[in-house]
């Protein structure tokens, strides 16, 4: 498709609701479209009853499990029975659990729960290692994963859940 084809659209930052106390994450819709465009196939119905932070950074080594770290920290030291959950979609460099050790080394670690879906041993962004090792991965795909662990950590997650997304993609 050309570019000149491309309609311009302007977009509000309004939520989505399928259902009462779900929101679509991902999606921004024009206040004007009608109810039947107003369905997104790959947005996630998550519920509203605790937060979801995404911590992304373009780049590696800037910080984004440190950020990571201290949000589910100070979540977990807010009340005596608050709970955290915390997931790498996409995890490169060997160890998969490398990111979730390191946020369990410095807090009550019974209180968060980590989920790594997707990792590569090769230390380079998340496209180029699923081709590297020939393990390739779709968009739908990670989207019904995310979804999944999403919908099985929140209710163990009363306080926050906080996706980091992977560095090296600039």
């Amino acid at each position: 498709m050309m570019l000149s084809a491309l309609r311009r659209r302007s977009f509000s930052s309004r939520a989505v609701a399928s259902r009462p106390g779900l929101l679509h994450v991902g999606c921004n819709i024009r206040r004007d479209d009608p109810p039947s465009k107003q369905y997104v196939p790959n947005a996630v119905s998550v519920s509203l009853r605790s937060p979801i932070v995404q911590v992304f950074g373009s780049n590696t080594d800037v910080g984004k499990t440190i950020v990571s770290a201290g949000l589910c920290r100070a979540a977990v030291q807010s009340s005596a029975t608050s709970s955290v959950g915390y997931i790498k979609p996409l995890q490169t460099g060997g160890d998969s659990m490398m990111d979730a050790r390191f946020l369990h080394s410095h807090m009550d670690a019974s209180r968060l729960t980590c989920e790594t879906l997707f990792s590569w041993d090769t230390p380079v962004s998340p496209h180029l290692a699923a081709q590297l090792e020939q393990k390739s991965l779709t968009d739908d795909i990670l989207v019904h994963r995310l979804s999944d662990a999403i919908h099985k950590l929140q209710p163990t997650a009363s306080t926050l859940m906080v996706v980091e997304t992977a560095g090296g993609v600039c």
